[in-house]
């Protein structure tokens, strides 16, 4: 979907129906395109928004002022530097359009779109995790970045963004899908990661700009997580944890649950040995999962494995001359050398890590990899 009426109906469309995704894929089902549902008779629609009577209303009433909000979200979005992409596009994970409730469009921010038709894990866990289970999440997706695979998972802080991290130094890419706007970075303490893996893979929301992390946005979010996945991995969960909400989405969406088991008896091992109990693979590390993924790939079609991208880094840029190659900087110091805005800087230093060209060092300290004189 291209043109600017068609983007800015599926805006208009989102507006409505994106606390209702089920409601809207019957719509859109049944009338065979956004345009046909606001330009044709709505009152034969009644039936299909089924008990939904204040959702019905709001459809009835929404008009020209409405449709020019939703114009002004797009110019929003395109001044942001985001893009759309609508269930209709043929970079639409899809996987995730198979589910019984898709999201009609994605909010992107990122450079590899890639990446949505790439074989995808979904790794998922405690915000307050061990340091035990993090190593562990961080080195399995890692792993898997390294062989080939997506991972996936929320930016949450803990299990999250260690396997973001981890799947950033196996060579990435890596997806975060947001409960919140596209725009907005949270927790607020993951600016950096937000930065890296909008430069390395893609930030995702179905939630219009602005839309803060409100409670019931999480569960909303995480079916999405398994939904565009091949499998979802739990790291470490309580009894009662998002983590165990995205694992019932993967198995009422059919896909694989594997879990990482716990440490006897503490907090966080609840939630994941019982899904053992209940017959979830037992997985310690990017080859078990990968034994249990593999077969998976068989009769689906894929653009191509992750690893398989060539890094497109600039290797004469001011960034990298401005990392020293003898001695270490801090980031405040790449900054000011370089003359970049520091949110450049964050996520052009992670590029250049994946490229093999900087290390980060303790303190958050940056030098220049042997061999990558600039």
């Amino acid at each position: 979907m291209d043109d600017l009426r068609g983007r800015i109906f599926l805006l208009a469309f989102r507006t409505l129906f994106f606390r209702f995704p089920s409601i809207g894929k019957t719509l859109l089902d049944a009338c065979g395109s956004i345009e046909n549902i606001f330009e044709g008779d709505r009152p034969t629609l009644r039936p299909l928004f089924l008990d939904q009577a204040a959702l019905w209303n709001r459809f009835l009433k929404f008009g020209q002022r409405q449709m020019r909000e939703a114009e002004g979200e797009f110019k929003e979005i395109e001044r942001a530097g985001l893009s759309i992409i609508s269930i209709a596009d043929p970079c639409y994970p899809e996987l995730l359009r198979q589910i019984v409730d898709p999201p009609s469009l994605l909010v992107a921010r990122g450079k590899l779109v890639e990446s949505l038709g790439m074989p995808m894990v979904a790794m998922v866990g405690s915000r307050r995790a061990s340091q035990r289970a993090i190593e562990a999440g961080a080195a399995i997706a890692e792993g898997l970045a390294e062989k080939g695979y997506v991972v996936a998972s929320g930016l949450a802080y803990g299990i999250d963004s260690a396997c973001h991290r981890g799947a950033l130094s196996g060579g990435g890419p890596t997806v975060a899908v947001m409960g919140c706007g596209p725009d907005i970075v949270y927790p607020p303490g993951n600016e950096r990661l937000y930065e890296a893996v909008a430069a390395c893979g893609l930030i995702l929301s179905e939630f219009p700009l602005g839309a803060l992390p409100n409670k019931p946005n999480f569960p909303q979010r995480n079916r999405i997580i398994s939904g565009m996945s091949l499998a979802t991995v739990v790291v470490e969960a309580a009894a009662k944890s998002g983590s165990l909400i995205t694992a019932r989405f993967a198995l009422e969406q059919n896909r694989e649950v594997m879990a990482v088991p716990g440490a006897g008896g503490t907090f966080g091992a609840r939630g994941v040995n019982a899904l053992i109990r209940d017959g979830a693979p037992l997985v310690e590390s990017a080859d078990d999962v990968e034994a249990i993924v593999s077969p998976l790939l068989v009769g689906r079609r894929f653009l191509k494995r992750a690893g398989q991208f060539e890094n497109d880094v600039d290797m004469d840029s001011p960034l990298l001359r401005a990392v020293p190659a003898r001695g270490h900087a801090s980031v405040d110091e790449i900054v000011a050398k370089s003359g970049m805005r520091a949110a450049d800087v964050l996520a052009g230093l992670s590029e250049l890590r994946i490229a093999g060209s900087v290390e980060e060092l303790a303190g958050r300290r940056w030098r220049r990899k042997r061999g990558s004189d600039a």
